[in-house]
């Protein structure tokens, strides 16, 4: 069967416009896959170069390492940690000459995962948080809240409302980070 010039040239368009969308499709398609290696590449070399920085920058990290495993105390739970907190709140409030009228051991914060690798959900401190009330004179409040804050064990304030009257009256939240762990 012989095909007229009409039927010939209708194959040969026909063809040609299917080799065009096929092969139109087909470029597409790996225009999307080169730009997706391209992206993907570029978040390797990123992730290359913060690596690259680690380990330029090892010593320094040794060295804040050694400082926080020796600064770092550790206790077997929150709990343990919120009473060795709470006790030193004491002995300051009662080394000042005032007493601590309110306390409250706070829940736990929920888990935080530091920035990292995908996948990464480890923290590397744990926190105990005391709320507490304090009333007295407001030299010996002031002095007494700048001597909570002691970076050398890793406790700070993180809250505070101070109401100041007749006497000041302070209540405040005190964090500790710690190690888990056996002691």
């Amino acid at each position: 069967m012989k095909l007229s010039r009409r039927e010939s040239i209708l194959v040969a368009l026909f063809a040609a416009l299917f080799l065009g969308l096929v092969g139109g499709g087909l470029v597409l398609a790996g225009l999307r896959s080169l730009s997706g290696l391209m992206r993907e590449n570029e978040a390797l070399a990123e992730r290359a170069e913060a690596l690259q920085r680690a380990v330029d920058d090892r010593a320094i990290w040794e060295a804040r390492d050694a400082w926080l495993n020796e600064h770092t105390e550790t206790f077997r739970s929150r709990e343990d940690a919120s009473a060795a907190l709470l006790g030193h709140l004491e002995t300051l409030a009662n080394e000042a000459g005032m007493q601590l009228t309110g306390r409250e051991i706070l829940g736990a914060e929920p888990e935080t995962s530091e920035p990292g690798m995908e996948g990464e959900t480890a923290s590397y401190f744990r926190k105990a948080t005391i709320r507490v009330r304090i009333e007295g004179e407001p030299e010996k409040v002031l002095t007494w809240l700048h001597g909570l804050q002691d970076p050398d064990r890793l406790i700070g304030v993180t809250g505070e409302t101070i109401d100041a009257e007749d006497r000041l009256v302070a209540e405040i939240e005190v964090t500790k980070s710690y190690f888990e762990g056996e002691e």
